[in-house]
């Protein structure tokens, strides 16, 4: 069994908990973000567990900047976001994130949760004004994400989800062919 270094951040929690139910499945590191460093990193593999919120993925530039230093390994990401799965969104999230240096990092999702009571004062500033940008538009024209955040938006919901590991953890279990 590979072993496994899991670097994560969390606003709101969801992130960590699938980040420690990997760490839990796969032994080995569990780093928060804060505490992480490229020269501490042990093992074959790294997963880094991102937040997605309105503005992109969170810390993902610490990755960016440290990719050369582990390039040795075999290095993934897990996007964790409170919309539905979108092939098409996740894809252009990934194109505008995973370039340069990280185009070759694969990228996984899994849904989190939504808990507006514990939200930042300065976070619900930011949804209530992107709640009256959205509704005001035309139903036709909203996109999946949209529609999904009217439906969500002032409530608490969490669909953490274990088995959107799943894909990952295959990922994980994957030989590298040059390795034989």
């Amino acid at each position: 069994m590979e072993e496994v270094t899991v670097i994560y951040s969390s606003k709101y929690g969801a992130t960590k908990r699938y980040a420690e139910e990997l760490h839990r499945r796969h032994p080995g590191t569990l780093l928060e973000i804060k505490d992480y460093k490229a020269k501490n990193i042990s093992g074959d593999v790294v997963v880094f567990f991102a937040p997605i919120y309105a503005f992109g993925l969170l810390n993902l530039s610490l990755l960016e900047r440290d990719i050369s230093r582990i390039r040795d390994k075999k290095v993934a990401v897990f996007c964790v976001g409170a919309s539905n799965y979108n092939k098409k969104e996740f894809r252009r999230l990934y194109r505008h994130h995973f370039d340069g240096p990280l185009k070759d990092v694969p990228a996984f999702y899994g849904r989190g949760a939504w808990q507006t009571d514990k939200m930042t004062r300065m976070d619900k500033a930011l949804l209530r004004f992107n709640y009256h940008k959205i509704k005001n538009k035309r139903k036709t024209k909203l996109q999946a994400w949209e529609k999904d955040f009217l439906t969500i938006y002032g409530k608490n919901w969490d669909w953490v989800d274990f088995s959107y590991l799943e894909d990952l953890e295959e990922w994980i279990r994957a030989r590298d062919p040059f390795d034989e």
